[in-house]
């Protein structure tokens, strides 16, 4: 996923990303990094922006935050998760 997403964030082809490379180095700024963090977010993973602009190495990035990744309930926008019995 986030391999996928930065890719897609950086305007690269997912095979011409150097996965040695920080995204920082790699193109990756801010406003993308808030970005990228929401869509991670969205799909259970959890990584904050600062650690998306850090100086590790996208490989190190992908396997802290599979490490970090955990089920989500789904939810319905705007607000909190929902149990089966719809209760929130």
């Amino acid at each position: 996923m986030l391999l996928e997403h930065s890719a897609a964030l950086l305007g690269m082809p997912v095979a011409e990303i150097d996965k040695r490379r920080s995204l920082h180095d790699l193109g990756l700024d801010s406003l993308m990094a808030a970005r990228l963090r929401q869509l991670l977010h969205r799909s259970g993973v959890e990584v904050t922006a600062g650690r998306l602009l850090g100086p590790e190495s996208l490989a190190e990035s992908r396997a802290g935050a599979s490490r970090s990744a955990t089920p989500r309930r789904p939810t319905r926008p705007g607000t909190a998760a929902f149990r089966s019995d719809g209760k929130t």
